[in-house]
């Protein structure tokens, strides 16, 4: 059976309403499968996306939520180990439009 390197994930950065995950490419890979827990949670697969994407967009996040992902790569159908610490990001919603009014500042 092929050995197939296991992909060094580099980070995880929440944006609004997403986090965003990365990783070093494996040579020829033909796919990424990326996992995610939920705290202290067990791995979960969330997606894959094609060999050459080195990126994967998490939509399903929440609020105050703290998420690990970790991936695999594929090639000729052998998957790869994965890291089992994996990268964590904290992801705290972006507010929406705010709207200060009728605001007095008084001087005591």
């Amino acid at each position: 059976q092929e050995y197939v390197a296991t992909p060094g994930v580099q980070r995880a950065v929440n944006g609004n309403g997403f986090v965003d995950v990365s990783w070093h490419g494996i040579r020829g890979a033909e796919k990424y499968a990326v996992y995610r827990k939920y705290a202290t949670g067990q791995w979960t697969y969330i997606g894959v996306v094609d060999g050459k994407t080195l990126t994967y967009r998490d939509n399903n996040v929440s609020n105050g939520g703290v998420y690990t992902y970790t991936v695999k790569a594929v090639k000729n159908g052998v998957y790869s180990g994965y890291n089992t610490t994996g990268v964590s990001a904290s992801y705290v919603s972006v507010p929406g439009n705010i709207s200060i009014t009728n605001t007095k500042v008084q001087k005591k």
